[in-house]
């Protein structure tokens, strides 16, 4: 799902600066999917030459969001019944 949002907001951004899209969606969104922690990773050790990019944002805003949403139903209890 954190993926899958990297995926879109990075597509949509490509296509609103208007540059090219490297990969077919068919072969670029299972990649991202699956890599998409080392993507952030090296958004955020190259940020003082890239500057912070809003597909990492969100990312990140939404693994904040996960793990909150995550916690709370594990001190509601919920989490073991479902």
């Amino acid at each position: 799902m954190i993926g899958s949002i990297y995926y879109v907001s990075s597509f949509f951004l490509l296509f609103i600066t208007g540059k090219g899209i490297v990969f077919s969606p068919i072969v670029g969104f299972p990649l991202t999917v699956a890599s998409w922690p080392w993507m952030v990773y090296a958004d955020l050790i190259h940020r003082q030459t890239l500057g912070l990019k809003i597909p990492t944002i969100l990312t990140l805003v939404s693994v904040v969001a996960f793990v909150i949403y995550l916690s709370v139903k594990l001190v509601r209890g919920q989490v073991l019944r479902e």
